[in-house]
């Protein structure tokens, strides 16, 4: 029997939330049981109760089942648990990995340990890309690993009318988009997200915030930006190496929405950018503008159709699917 573990606790109206509901409205479909793992608030209660929850909730499963894990939870100590009594059992646990914490703090080598280690609990991994897959390799993973390309985006508004004159989109926490702060391209962009400046220039428009799924009936565009930080990225900064190794969930939302996409050369889901035809990389955002008018009518409107293509993959579940089939028969071995 094919199991996912339900334990999504977290801000509303994000894309990480978003991304773990996705995921399981999709295993549903495709006849995977729901096992709900919830453990209590208080660290006391977290320490004594947390074993015998994680018994119960797994108390019917045995060496035939599988149960996919997504990664992080909201507690490492309770994720540690619950995987070592799978272990016990010798049930089969598939971690789907959202968010790697020590990536974001590179110098710290003890946490870095750690996390391998738990990774390494499970029977085997769904990786962002390529780049994830070979820091996680080097730092000590040896589970088996499956790479899910690009995160599906559940949603049925369909693609928008996205056109080369409209302004360009930028979704996200506002809070890390500092670069809009002082831009100056000839495009102007439209915003949305938590957080955002007390002042834009003139060409940065401020759209308000909105749900998930209100968001992708709202945007509407020529492309969707994805950049974190400055406008001329220091990889010496976290956030900014980060995006050397994660997969946003912004590139799933602009996809699912038929919007090319504008990222960052040296950021991991370049390539996927460059492979599919379906936007522009660039250095800084200082390049945009003349990035933007070297592509011609012809070569836009074949991105809108790549695009398109792509769209009816990650709303239909595609990618997750797959790469938990690939999982699952690689942890076999």
């Amino acid at each position: 029997m094919r199991y996912f573990l339900s334990s999504v606790k977290g801000q509303k109206n994000t894309a990480g939330e978003k991304a773990k509901l996705d995921i399981e409205t999709i295993l549903k479909n495709n006849k995977f049981k729901e096992l709900k793992f919830s453990f209590p608030s208080s660290k006391l209660g977290k320490l004594f109760l947390t074993k015998s929850i994680a018994k119960k909730t797994i108390f019917n499963l045995n060496s035939n089942d599988t149960i996919v894990f997504q990664y992080p939870i909201y507690s490492g100590f309770a994720a540690r648990v619950f995987l070592a009594e799978c272990k016990k059992k010798s049930i089969q646990i598939i971690g789907v990995i959202h968010d790697i914490e020590s990536l974001r703090n590179l110098s710290d080598q003890r946490e870095i340990k750690k996390e391998i280690e738990l990774l390494n609990m499970f029977s085997s991994l769904i990786v962002h890309n390529s780049m994830m897959q070979g820091w996680l390799s080097k730092n000590g993973v040896y589970v088996p690993m499956v790479q899910i390309g690009v995160f599906d985006y559940l949603q049925s508004s369909g693609v928008n009318d996205n056109d080369s004159q409209l302004p360009l989109v930028y979704a996200g926490n506002l809070k890390k988009a500092v670069f809009l702060n002082k831009w100056n391209q000839q495009n102007d962009i439209e915003v949305f997200g938590v957080s955002p400046s007390t002042y834009y220039p003139v060409k940065v428009k401020y759209m308000g915030v909105e749900s998930p799924e209100s968001l992708v009936e709202k945007i509407r565009g020529s492309y969707g930006l994805i950049w974190d930080g400055d406008s001329e990225l220091s990889e010496q900064s976290a956030i900014v190496n980060y995006t050397k190794y994660n997969n946003p969930h912004k590139l799933s939302l602009y996809i699912s929405t038929g919007l090319p996409i504008i990222a960052w050369k040296k950021s991991a889901i370049a390539s996927f950018i460059v492979d599919n035809k379906i936007g522009v990389i660039v250095s800084t955002i200082g390049e945009i503008d003349e990035e933007l008018r070297k592509i011609s009518d012809q070569e836009y409107v074949q991105m809108l159709n790549n695009v398109r293509l792509l769209s009816e993959k990650v709303t239909n579940g595609v990618y997750i699917k797959k790469a938990v089939d690939n999982a699952i028969n690689l942890s076999k071995y």
